[in-house]
C-alpha cells in the first residue's frame, strides 16, 4: 500500500512507469467533479479508470475486497472516506471465492487491520492481494466520487 497526493506525484519518479502513467491519468483531469461515470479506458483491459458515486458507509457494514491481477490506485474526486486495510495473510478470512473474471474477492475479515482517511485527491495505491475496505465513512455517511485507476500486474514486468 502506498499513499500520496496527487499534486505531489513528482515525489514517486522512481515508480515503475505504468503506476507513474496511472498517477498522471488522474492529475490529467481538469474538472474531476464533471468526469463521467463509469470505465474510461487508458490502455484497455491493461490500465482504465473506473469513476463512481456513492455513499460511504459504516465499517462494520462492508466488507473487504483483494484483487489477485490488477493494482487500484484509489483517488477521491470530492469528499472524504475512510479505507481499512491489511496485509496479505493466512488469517484473513474469505466471504467468497475468487473470480477470476472480475479480479475480485470479498473477506469477511482481515487481521490487524489499518486504516487511512482519504480526502479529495488523495492516492491509495493497493497491489495484487493486499486486502482493503474503501467507501466507509470518515465521521458520518456522505457522498463522495471517486475513480480507481485500476493496472493489470503484467505492466510492472
Amino acid at each position: 500500500m502506498l499513499l500520496c497526493h496527487i499534486n505531489q506525484i513528482e515525489h514517486y519518479h522512481y515508480l515503475p512507469e505504468a503506476i507513474r502513467q496511472g498517477l498522471q491519468y488522474i492529475a490529467s483531469i481538469d474538472d474531476p467533479e464533471n468526469v463521467a461515470i463509469g470505465r474510461h479506458d487508458i490502455k484497455g483491459d491493461l490500465m482504465f479508470a473506473v469513476v463512481m458515486e456513492y455513499t460511504t458507509e459504516a465499517a462494520a457494514d462492508k466488507q473487504a475486497e483483494l484483487h489477485q491481477q490488477y493494482i487500484d490506485i484509489q483517488t477521491l474526486l470530492s469528499g472524504t472516506e475512510t479505507i481499512e486495510y491489511g496485509l496479505p495473510n493466512a488469517d484473513n478470512t474469505p466471504a467468497t471465492d475468487y473470480d477470476e473474471k472480475s479480479d475480485f474477492q470479498l473477506l469477511s475479515n482481515v487481521a490487524n487491520p489499518q486504516r487511512i482517511t482519504l480526502r479529495t485527491g488523495d492516492c491509495a495505491l493497493f497491489f495484487p492481494t493486499e486486502p482493503h475496505k474503501p467507501g466507509c465513512s470518515a465521521e458520518t455517511q456522505i457522498n463522495v466520487k471517486k475513480m480507481v485507476v485500476k493496472i493489470h500486474h503484467s505492466l510492472l514486468k
